[in-house]
């Protein structure tokens, strides 16, 4: 037979031990397991009722713009360099790590792309340096738009676990036996840089093509 203790329910948390703080760091784990997030998951991780959760949170909206804007917090809003052209590349590339270090957050992003100050500070950050090449605004505009596409994409195709290593091996496997240059020859030609695609250098190659049109030719 069952002891008292054994058969004894654990007591529900209670409602003033929670924070935004705590929830969010709990919905950041589950999301980060690939998990599928949810108010009632949440509270379970918690030990609490969902109905705890929404004094904080009044919706899983709610909570979701959330926690984006939370991941957002790890970009600089003081890029590194000397030069606008610099910061610029410095921005995409922190931009770049942040999304793929959270892969989850990148469709949420362009579902949501305002759900909160820090998103809204790096944003404002982005424009700033690129408002500094003096060129039009459209022009300024347009490039704020095409780095965040860029980076949208690439953290895409990049940081996801299953379709990296795919990609990894489909290109080892092409790289052992290089396209004939007779059947395929501008891809023979490019064969060097094709197998580095997604790569770090790839990227600040494509920024630095993407901001040339705002430098001023003297």
């Amino acid at each position: 037979m069952a002891s008292t203790k054994e058969l004894q329910v654990p007591k529900r948390r209670a409602r003033n031990s929670l924070s935004e703080e705590l929830i969010l760091d709990t919905a950041l784990r589950i999301v980060a397991e690939g998990q599928t997030l949810s108010i009632r998951f949440v509270a379970d991780k918690l030990n609490c009722s969902p109905m705890a959760l929404y004094r904080h949170f009044p919706n899983k909206q709610s909570l979701v713009l959330a926690l984006i804007d939370r991941v957002m917090e790890e970009m600089p809003l003081n890029p590194v360099g000397e030069t606008w052209e610099e910061r610029v590349l410095s921005w995409a590339s922190s931009h770049l790590q942040t999304l793929q270090a959270n892969p989850w957050a990148i469709s949420l992003l362009m579902e949501n792309p305002d759900p909160g100050r820090n998103v809204r500070m790096t944003g404002e950050t982005l424009l700033r340096e690129l408002g500094a090449s003096k060129q039009p605004e459209e022009r300024v505009i347009a490039t704020f738009s095409a780095i965040l596409a860029l980076n949208y994409g690439w953290a895409g195709f990049t940081s996801n676990a299953r379709t990296s290593a795919r990609r990894t091996k489909s290109i080892v496997s092409l790289g052992s036996r290089n396209p004939s240059a007779q059947e395929l020859p501008v891809t023979a030609r490019y064969w060097t840089q094709i197998t580095k695609v997604g790569t770090r250098e790839q990227h600040l190659v494509a920024v630095s093509l993407l901001i040339s049109g705002l430098v001023v030719n003297e």
